[in-house]
């Protein structure tokens, strides 16, 4: 068995049953692979470009495709346009991004050296 931080020899550091580790180890295992499978689906759609929406080809992204294509958390981004970094618009229920105002985003963003 593979050793996975917090456990020794399949069993917790900090006490408790063997059984109670095991039913752990193995969702604590389940939901990295199930992690690592989404993260090479996503990496892979956009590397072959499936991820070209119908809103993206009309010049806006909606929320959650601008989190995908710069790998942000959409609390991050509402947060940025509550605080006017970034402009966003609402098409009936939908936020939308423009790609106008993505790109002045984008140019906003300081460089690292």
């Amino acid at each position: 068995m593979t050793s996975l931080p917090g456990l020794k020899g399949g069993r917790a550091i900090h006490g408790g049953s063997a059984r109670a580790s095991q039913k752990v180890t193995k969702r604590f295992v389940a939901f990295w692979f199930d992690a690592a499978e989404r993260l090479t689906s996503i990496r892979n759609d956009t590397r072959k470009g499936v991820n070209m929406s119908e809103s993206e080809n009309l010049g806006a992204l909606t929320v959650k495709e601008f989190c995908m294509r710069y790998r942000l958390g959409h609390t991050l981004v509402y947060e940025m346009i509550k605080d006017g970094r970034l402009r966003a618009v609402k098409c009936g229920g939908r936020t939308l991004l423009l790609a106008k105002d993505v790109q002045a985003w984008e140019q906003s963003l300081t460089r690292v050296h």
